[in-house]
């Protein structure tokens, strides 16, 4: 069933949601209601119904113009100045009526005027405080909503998955169980974080240690237990991890191959979340049926980005690890 006709046949429809909804089929070339633009910009024009009638329901019936530039016609019952829920003397709305009886609309066509600009301030006050409505007219019409600039102000930061990780950024201890919520919550995946795996470190020539000499007669680094080094590297153990991310289907699998959206929007969080000199090792744990199988023909194998030799078939469900940054 389409949009209208639902909204034409059925009463659990909320007025304020349908009127998001009728918005947001329109698209972005038409403003929404109560703003600062001309009426006729608008995506629709809210009328009232001139009967005497209970009002069954909050939208009596909405109406599909016949171009894409004119505004759909919502008509109003629990709203108006006059119709069924009209506010003034009775005698009003049944001059009206008679009027519209006798072909003469101008009047009903005037107190429309005040209608559309009054139930469409109603509308716009419930949707200020609408958190989700904000958030999405922002991404539509690159205006900052006031929840976002507070966002802004309270995380430091502009990029929207950081925001949304604020409460994790905001600490000043980086932990792995602040790591762990971080890759679960963007990867929708189950994820274990291997520490203090080590790597060796490379030392400048400043750094490596040397005996003393006539040039450096004190010699450099040289004290033994606290400065002292051998070699031109260092064993570093507490500056590598592992970020182990377990597949639970082959959608997942996809979305965390190399060159991937979701891997590399992982990549940049983790690296913002991490201090500079931690440096993550990915993996990801899979099925065999869940990876791509390398094949010979025209594309390339994918050897070393995700691909895996064929198997037995019955090995298929076996995890297997692979390397995927």
């Amino acid at each position: 069933m389409k949009l209208f006709d639902t909204l034409n046949s059925g009463s659990e429809q909320d007025f304020h949601h349908s009127v998001v909804a009728i918005q947001a089929s329109r698209g972005a070339q038409h403003s929404g209601v109560g703003s600062d633009t001309l009426p006729k910009h608008e995506a629709l024009r809210f009328k009232v119904p001139q009967n005497l009638g209970f009002p069954g329901k909050a939208l009596e019936r909405v109406d599909v113009p016949h171009t894409a530039e004119q505004p759909y016609e919502v008509y109003v019952n629990f709203f108006g100045l006059t119709g069924p829920s009209g506010v003034m003397p009775r005698h009003y709305s049944e001059w009206v009526m008679d009027r519209c009886k006798q072909k003469d609309e101008s009047m009903r066509d005037f107190l429309d005027i005040f209608h559309h600009r009054l139930i469409s301030l109603y509308h716009r006050a419930w949707e200020k405080y609408q958190f989700p409505l904000q958030y999405q007219r922002q991404l539509q019409t690159d205006k900052k909503d006031p929840i976002s600039m507070a966002l802004h102000s309270l995380a430091g930061t502009s990029d929207h998955t950081q925001q949304f990780l604020g409460g994790l950024f905001a600490q000043s201890i980086r932990s792995a169980q602040g790591l762990k919520q971080i890759v679960e919550a963007l990867s929708g995946c189950k994820v274990v974080i291997n520490e203090r795996l080590g790597q060796w470190l490379a030392l400048t020539e400043e750094e490596q240690s040397s005996l003393a000499s006539r040039v450096n007669p004190e010699g450099q680094h040289a004290q033994l237990g606290r400065s002292a080094t051998l070699g031109s590297k260092v064993w570093d153990v507490g500056s590598a991890l592992e970020i182990e991310i377990h597949a639970a289907n082959q959608l997942r699998a996809q979305q965390l191959l190399p060159g991937s959206k979701t891997l590399t929007l992982l990549q940049k969080t983790v690296a913002e979340y991490l201090p500079a000199h931690v440096r993550p090792r990915w993996s990801l744990m899979a099925r065999y049926r869940d990876m791509p199988s390398s094949r010979l023909g025209k594309s390339g194998l994918g050897l070393g980005q995700g691909s895996a030799l064929t198997i037995n078939s019955k090995r298929m469900d076996e995890q297997t690890k692979i390397p995927i940054a």
